[in-house]
């Protein structure tokens, strides 16, 4: 493999992507070198850089996939090269001389070889010369024998130095072990390559402007994502050279980047298109993860966080009449950034969405819509009425939005009035506050309902109807009283009046003592992958290349409801604690969670829509089939058995070229259609949350909030949570790479008692899952499903159910934006400087 000299490529930005993805090959504006006989590809005038064709890459030859894309295109070599190594043959004349003749009479063949050739060794030399070379190498490729192979290429590139007409390269008759021991600065081809990438800066940061400053040229966008595919490929012992560093800064690429990824600026209120493509690729963020990576580490290390101008809580911040705040929201340039994104609806859910919203994009955008506003006003009113722009009014744009009083606009925006929203003039941003201001509503009731019996119990000293709420701080708090060792139900008299004196087994609120799982002849890590099911060896879903154990086998202790006691208590409530210690508590389950309509409190108003387990159930019905959509792929390990479909934002796994951390491709926000199913998911996130508060201990739901904090995740709803919506899904035991906690209830279910169920590996038990039953666990610990009989499934057996979760690489990538965007100030003072 290469070290010491880099070839005149650039690396793609993948090397298994797609050949659909590839970079096209076709190269043209051939010019002679000055000191070749040979040509070049080059471009001809850098005027005439918006054309510029070349596709250079950065990086080994060696590993570049045009030499994969050569296997596919002339599978010949494949067979010639099998047939050589299964005779054990290194040479072979007349087979080697058959495969020139083939390749050479091969059009196809023939231009694929030199279009190899150009791209490995920046060279464009006659078939006669290229054909046995690219044989050569890649024979001693497919002989795993890079070493030489690199020597063969440096024998190519000496040739070709030999040839020059005019040079004073002494290093051309230098054996190749001496030419690659060279510094790269020494060489010919490494000085081609950094004239050749220096052009390539300059086309970058030229058509990035183009792009986002608004042209009559525009670039296509899909310019622009090869660009940024491209950028991403640059590899990580390219980008840290002296002379990459210095062309970012003299090609005017760093200050192109830095303008895109202002983070306290929404200059694309000018450019609808900019707008629309920035809902999907997210321009910012894409743009600043490179410009981040592009910067030495050592001097990241320095980078410290710096308070944003919009900043809510500010002193001296003015109140702004919300007449005035509507009029801006209701305009175009608003709606566009508010809907193109899908997650930016949300932005009114919770006093916590708005915060971050506001700085984030809701201020940026205002302040521009007054900055564009503000220069169209100084301009000539004819040409204003030529482009016809539907301006913000003057009286509007005095203040500016920078030292308005955002808590204030909160307020005033969650207490409008019917009538007020009635008002508004654009019918999507109406019908995004109606939603939210439902949803504050729905969250509220909700949490309420979660702490109350799910089976009323009528007596002097428990009414039926719920207590009154001591905070809205820590709803968990008042709920279950955690400071004594046997946790009691909160009631007026400091004990559930039901279960005093009963053995702690027979309580409302049960803790199973638990430990790490241990087996005579098992190890933990044995069963991962495994599949863990009650079925006969004849009936057990296929599972060639699985281990099959039952629950018994493994010893694993059951968890299942206890009627008695829901009877007598109104709840059932099991937590599991590792040494029987609260605080250790790894996992827990409620067993009729959820309010039913037939069950509900008489004292509800009927005009308030009540969260129910039917709700939750009509949600999973019609989250599943809203968006014409794929199930979402799950590798083998995952999956056993089912499908599920995906809510939320997320890094993909695939996605379309180009693609980040964004919200699933099907949801969109620019119909009412599409914003009723977000806030539906959104609804079933709140309802999934709350009734978990109403039975773990409050540090599980202070970690499950702090790491959304932490991350700063897209919201979804009034959580960040990625939603799941289970058909049949059965899983292996496996360990998922995700946050803390995560959340599963159990909405359907019609098959055998021991089918379905949720296995927890790593503490030796499992649940019995029924329908309305709700549970938390950490994914990181070994799980999965106790799965069903393969002639269940054949006969309709039903288990389904939603799922919500927090995935490890999106908060890592989360996290990344949002430390990028906090330290922009620092970014900018480094990558602005003229000098480093």
């Amino acid at each position: 493999m290469l070290t010491s000299v880099a070839f005149p490529i650039v690396a793609p930005e993948t090397r298994n992507r797609r050949s659909s993805d590839a970079t096209p090959r076709e190269l043209t504006n051939k010019s002679d070198c000055p000191q070749c006989s040979h040509k070049y590809y080059s471009e001809t005038s850098s005027r005439r850089l918006p054309n510029y064709p070349m596709a250079v890459y950065i990086n080994s030859p060696l590993l570049y996939p045009i030499e994969l894309e050569l296997w596919t295109e002339v599978p010949q070599i494949t067979e010639l090269f099998e047939t050589l190594r299964a005779q054990r043959a290194t040479r072979d004349t007349s087979i080697f001389l058959g495969l020139f003749k083939f390749i050479r009479s091969d059009e196809d063949a023939c231009k694929a070889v030199r279009q190899w050739i150009l791209y490995t060794v920046a060279l464009d030399v006659p078939p006669d010369i290229a054909i046995p070379a690219c044989i050569e190498v890649l024979w001693l490729r497919f002989c795993q024998q890079d070493d030489a192979a690199s020597r063969k290429l440096h024998e190519l590139q000496q040739e070709w130095c030999r040839q020059c007409k005019e040079t004073s390269l002494r290093e051309a008759a230098l054996p190749s072990t001496i030419f690659i021991s060279l510094p790269e600065s020494a060489t010919y081809v490494a000085n081609l390559r950094i004239r050749m990438n220096d052009r390539l800066l300059e086309y970058w940061a030229f058509t990035l402007r183009q792009y986002f400053r608004g042209s009559q040229t525009k670039p296509s966008l899909s310019n622009v994502v090869q660009i940024l595919r491209q950028m991403r490929a640059v590899d990580g012992g390219v980008f840290i050279l002296e002379w990459f560093q210095a062309g970012i800064r003299s090609s005017g690429l760093a200050r192109v980047l830095l303008m895109i990824v202002d983070p306290h600026s929404r200059d694309e209120v000018l450019h609808p298109d900019v707008q629309e493509s920035d809902g999907i690729y997210h321009w910012r963020n894409a743009f600043g993860e490179i410009l981040w990576r592009w910067t030495h580490p050592s001097v990241l290390e320095t980078f410290r966080e710096e308070a944003s101008p919009f900043a809510p809580g500010r002193r001296g911040a003015k109140h702004v009449p919300i007449q005035q705040v509507l009029l801006m929201m209701s305009h175009e340039a608003f709606e566009r950034q508010l809907t193109f994104a899908p997650e930016n609806i949300f932005l009114v859910s919770a006093q916590e969405n708005w915060n971050r919203e506001w700085v984030k994009w809701v201020a940026p955008t205002l302040l521009s819509m007054q900055n564009l506003a503000r220069f169209l006003c100084s301009l000539d009113l004819t040409w204003r009425t030529h482009h016809s722009q539907n301006l913000v009014p003057g009286a509007y744009i005095q203040t500016p939005v920078s030292s308005w009083d955002s808590y204030q606009i909160w307020m005033d925006l969650c207490g409008l009035s019917p009538q007020a929203l009635a008002q508004i003039s654009s019918p999507l941003l109406q019908h995004t506050l109606l939603k939210a201001k439902a949803e504050r509503k729905y969250s509220k009731l909700s949490r309420n309902l979660a702490h109350m019996k799910t089976r009323a119990v009528v007596s002097p000293s428990m009414p039926a109807t719920p207590p009154r709420r001591l905070g809205d701080h820590n709803p968990a708090a008042w709920n279950l009283n955690y400071s004594t060792p046997t946790p009691r139900l909160f009631v007026p008299n400091g004990t559930c009046p039901a279960c005093a004196g009963l053995p702690p087994s027979e309580q409302c609120v049960f803790h199973w003592p638990v430990q790490m799982w241990t087996h005579a002849m098992l190890k933990l890590s044995q069963l991962e992958n495994a599949y863990v099911t009650c079925a006969p060896a004849n009936d057990v879903l296929n599972n060639k290349k699985k281990d099959v154990y039952s629950p018994e086998l493994l010893g694993f202790r059951e968890i299942c409801s206890r009627p008695n006691t829901l009877a007598r208590c109104g709840r059932d409530i099991q937590l599991l604690c590792e040494g029987g210690l609260v605080q250790n508590t790894v996992g827990g389950v409620r067993f009729e969670a959820m309010q039913r309509r037939s069950n509900q409190p008489s004292t509800l108003q009927a005009d308030i829509p009540v969260p129910t387990l039917e709700d939750m159930q009509d949600g999973h019905g019609y989250a599943g089939h809203y968006i014409n959509r794929e199930k979402t792929p799950r590798p083998e390990r995952l999956q056993a058995t089912g499908r599920l479909y995906h809510h939320g934002s997320r890094v993909p796994m695939g996605g379309i070229a180009g693609d980040g951390y964004r919200r699933t491709a099907g949801d969109t926000a620019r119909s009412m259609e599409g914003i009723d199913a977000m806030f539906a998911t959104a609804q079933d996130n709140d309802t999934l949350r709350q009734c978990v508060s109403s039975f773990a201990p409050p540090h599980v739901l202070e970690e499950m909030k702090s790491e959304e904090r932490a991350a700063a995740l897209n919201f979804s709803g009034r959580t960040c949570v990625n939603t799941f919506y289970c058909w049949e899904y059965g899983a292996p035991m496996h360990i998922d790479k995700d946050g803390k906690w995560s959340i599963c209830c159990q909405l359907f279910k019609n098959c055998l008692q021991d089918e379905f169920n949720f296995a927890y590996a790593q503490w030796g038990v499992y649940i019995r899952t029924e329908v309305n039953c709700v549970w938390f666990f950490r994914p990181a610990d070994l799980h999965g499903t106790i799965l069903p009989r393969k002639s269940s499934l054949k006969n309709g057996a039903i288990s389904r159910g939603t799922h919500t979760t927090i995935r490890q690489r999106d908060m890592t990538k989360a996290m990344l934006y949002e430390t990028i965007r906090a330290r922009y100030g620092a970014l900018f003072s480094y990558w602005g400087s003229t000098t480093m």
